[in-house]
């Protein structure tokens, strides 16, 4: 399994369960587009080796959403998108587990509402 299979399996599960949200997989960082975006991205992988034949890597992915309009809140997607990744933490089987470490939110100033959040998620996976 690689980071990319599994960055490409969580935007096609977000895009079924999200179709409002306009979803891209990405190097680094969040794309920024019309209405609510979602972009999915991967930063950090990190390989244990538990036995000899055996790599355990554990990926850290952050889920963005943002919303160019000041007036359109992310706040109660960011918390939906989070309940949908907690109740999937094998990423339909390609994961051995899963979990949502934090949600940031942000709100420029000036804003009434959240206009953008970051969803910290830990998978892992077999490395080999």
């Amino acid at each position: 399994m690689t980071k990319s299979t599994i960055q490409a399996a969580l935007v096609e599960n977000l895009r079924s369960l999200f179709p409002s949200i306009t979803w891209t997989a990405t190097i680094i960082g969040a794309k920024v587009g019309r209405g609510v975006v979602g972009s999915v991205e991967c930063d950090r992988v990190a390989f244990e080796y538990p036995a000899k034949d055996i790599i355990d890597a554990t990926a850290t992915f952050h889920v963005y959403l943002i919303s160019a309009s000041s007036t359109e809140s992310v706040e109660a997607a960011a918390v939906d998108v989070m309940k949908a990744l907690r109740a999937n933490p094998t990423i339909d089987g390609m994961a051995i587990d899963s979990g949502v470490q934090e949600v940031i939110y942000g709100t420029p100033q000036g804003a009434p509402r959240a206009t953008g959040a970051v969803i910290t998620l830990e998978v892992l996976y077999d490395g080999e």
